[in-house]
């Protein structure tokens, strides 16, 4: 019981890193076959911007502590009993539940904001991968070239394809809707209208 409870509270706490990296991909028009990099440098990336993000929320809320009425000063001391592999030093479930209870409103506030704050930062960041300010973090930057940011124009594609009849090559030719590449960089597919 102990140990699903306690990756329940992990996955909760990495949840900002997650969502980060939902809000990273969400403006651009490019659909992808694969994640980039490898699983393990993903689990690093959303661990990383999940403990800045706590961070970040944390010492927010602790500066405030004394200075708002009604503001709940944090103490981690029964989150961390939580992890505890031991249940020697873990609270017991009757002290978690009434403090749960009592704070509710405030745990959720907390992780709502430190989701959307994950969210938002992905977000502009993406943003500014394809407006070209954070560029030098794609892989691939000369796919964004392709992309028009703003939606106010099209792309017009030629592609030529290697189906021979006699002397004849077949060729398309369409505005780009949709596009994929693979992880080195090379059109997977085209979807063109």
């Amino acid at each position: 019981m102990s140990l699903a409870w306690s990756t329940i509270a992990l996955l909760v706490l990495l949840l900002p890193g997650l969502l980060f990296f939902v809000g990273l991909y969400l403006p651009e028009r490019i659909s992808r076959d694969v994640i980039p990099g490898g699983t393990l440098s993903q689990l690093g990336g959303i661990v990383l911007v999940a403990f800045f993000v706590h961070a970040l929320l944390y010492s927010a809320v602790m500066s405030a502590c004394g200075a708002l009425p009604g503001l709940p000063c944090i103490s981690f001391d029964l989150a961390l009993s939580t992890f505890s592999p031991d249940l020697k030093g873990a609270a017991s479930p009757a002290t978690l539940d009434r403090n749960i209870g009592e704070y509710r409103w405030w745990i959720l506030a907390y992780f709502l904001g430190t989701s959307a704050i994950g969210l938002l930062v992905g977000l502009v960041t993406g943003k500014l991968i394809i407006k070209g300010s954070f560029r030098f973090l794609a892989k691939h930057s000369w796919i964004y070239d392709l992309v028009d940011p703003d939606d106010g124009s099209f792309t017009l594609a030629y592609v030529l394809t290697n189906i021979r009849t006699d002397n004849r090559i077949l060729m398309y030719r369409g505005f780009l809707q949709e596009y994929c590449f693979t992880p080195e960089g090379k059109i997977s597919y085209l979807v063109l209208f």
